[in-house]
């Protein structure tokens, strides 16, 4: 028998699917007519930049960033290019 799913878990297709919904609509004047492929890439690309974004938003995480300089990078691999592509987020401090 499978183990439980971990409580935090439980709703997390729901959080999930939500989230990139609501990114969805956001971005559709960012991804406009452009072909598939690189509507796709560019809304992975929009995912990873909201997680970043949301990773500020974290107390400990801020204060890193405003005391230490921490910074907060993003990767996504381009299918197209055949490459990996650096994301930084933009900081608040």
């Amino acid at each position: 028998m499978p183990a439980p799913c971990p409580r935090y878990l439980q709703n997390a297709n729901v959080v999930t699917d939500s989230k990139l919904n609501a990114l969805r609509s956001a971005s559709e004047g960012q991804l406009g007519e452009a072909p598939v492929d690189q509507r796709d890439g560019r809304f992975v690309e929009l995912n990873v930049l909201g997680q970043m974004r949301s990773l500020q938003s974290f107390p400990e995480i801020a204060s890193a960033m405003e005391s230490r300089g921490l910074t907060i990078h993003g990767i996504v691999y381009d299918r197209g290019k055949n490459e990996v592509v650096r994301l930084e987020a933009e900081s608040e401090y």
